[in-house]
Parts: structure tokens; C-alpha cells; sequence
């Protein structure tokens, strides 16, 4: 919640094209800095989802995944000025 809008759109739905910097911590104790783009939260359990041809996993990922229709639009995948025609 206390994250910036910009921030929170890459956790939840990626990168995109834009590399991020990781730590990774190596053996020993030291840090390792990779820069890689980051899938998202979102993508990442409907990928999982999709390639899965376990049951029990599919049941897990189900907890996190809801259809229903946008409260804005009703479904209609259409923003306001689309909708008005």
C-alpha cells in the first residue's frame, strides 16, 4: 500500500523490458548485483498455472486467482469514451 503506483505495477504485473537490479546473495556471504527484467507476480502464477500438468499445483495457484467482471466497465473491456459510442 505504501509502495509508489509505478513500483507496485512492476511487482504485480512485470518489468517489461526494463532490467532491474537484484542482490543475490552468494557463497560466503557476498552480494552479487544482476540486472535481469523482472516477470511480475501476476504473470508469473498464470504461467505457472497454464504449464502445469499437476492437479495438487493448480489447486494451490486456484487461492490466488478470481474471475469477475470489472466494476468500472462490467466486463465490457471498454473504457468510459469506448462504452458512450
Amino acid at each position: 500500500q505504501d509502495l509508489p503506483a509505478a513500483v507496485r505495477e512492476a511487482v504485480l504485473q512485470g518489468s517489461g523490458e526494463e532490467e532491474i537490479a537484484f542482490r543475490d546473495e552468494g557463497a560466503g556471504g557476498r552480494g552479487v548485483v544482476r540486472r535481469r527484467c523482472f516477470e511480475g507476480i501476476v504473470p508469473n502464477l498464470e504461467r505457472r498455472y497454464r504449464e502445469t500438468d499437476s492437479i495438487a499445483v493448480r489447486e494451490e495457484l486456484r487461492k490466488y486467482i478470481s474471475v469477475r467482471a470489472c466494476p468500472e466497465c462490467g466486463g465490457a473491456r471498454l473504457n468510459r469514451s469506448a462504452r458512450s459510442v
